[in-house]
């Protein structure tokens, strides 16, 4: 894949899955910041919840909120915008601009799971995800999307051909790499009022869904390695020489 200077990479994501052992408690997490707490200072809690909307016949539905808990914790850096997440069902590090490479990415990914992994002992390895956020700011004004996304779909005569929202996702898997799937979102936000520009959003995820696939979880980085290489390739499907022009 083509190297480009001004990459518009806005986020880029690794996510593990995980099953733990059950006397891995917040405790145990919560030490994950020891010898870290230089490069990542800020430590907070994760929380989650879960809503439902139960259908009795005869009765008006009914939701219901389950109590909200602490399934985990965040490690912030100081202002490189970096976040680790050690919760109860797994691990991600998150990278905002600037990116970097996928060889400083990769590297520090790797040197936060295996503390992940030696703290938590993880009895198995659920999924495998490499997520890649890309803004792409399209020059105002231009004629057709399509000039610069090809997978933009066309439309047909009679619909109004000027948007105001527009928002599309499909999942595919990848038929010559068993147990992959892509994950491809294309939306656009309101362009800046201090910018003639129209911000696009290009969002990769490719993941490995097949848990057997990930057994070895010493060839754990072996496996993002081949999703960067699929989201490469859906990146570069994705988007025209027009395009690429904006950030080469």
């Amino acid at each position: 894949m083509e190297q480009y200077p001004n990459a518009p990479i806005q986020e880029a994501i690794l996510d593990v899955a995980v099953t733990l052992p059950e006397t891995v408690t917040l405790d145990v997490l919560a030490g994950f910041q020891n010898g870290l707490e230089e490069r990542f200072p800020t430590r907070k809690e994760r929380r989650s919840w879960m809503q439902s909307l139960q259908f009795l016949s005869g009765q008006e539905d009914v939701p219901s909120l389950a109590p909200v808990v602490v399934d985990g914790f965040l490690f912030l850096s100081e202002d490189n915008g970096k976040v680790v997440q050690a919760r109860r069902d797994g691990f991600t590090f998150n990278k905002t601009t600037p990116y970097g490479d996928w060889a400083q990415f990769r590297a520090e990914a790797k040197g936060l799971w295996e503390q992940y992994r030696e703290l938590a002992h993880p009895i198995k390895i659920n999924r495998l995800a490499l997520r890649y956020i890309n803004r792409i700011e399209l020059p105002l004004p231009f004629t057709s999307f399509r000039d610069y996304f090809p997978l933009f779909p066309e439309f047909p005569e009679a619909i109004p051909q000027k948007l105001s929202e527009f928002f599309m996702r499909f999942a595919a898997p990848v038929p010559t790499e068993p147990g992959i799937q892509v994950i491809v979102t294309l939306t656009f936000q309101p362009p800046p009022p201090e910018k003639p520009v129209l911000p696009v959003i290009l969002d990769i995820d490719a993941a490995f869904v097949d848990a057997a696939v990930l057994a070895d979880a010493e060839l754990l980085f072996e496996k993002a390695d081949a999703l960067r290489k699929i989201k490469n390739s859906v990146f570069e499907a994705s988007i025209t020489d027009k395009c690429r022009a904006l950030f080469r």
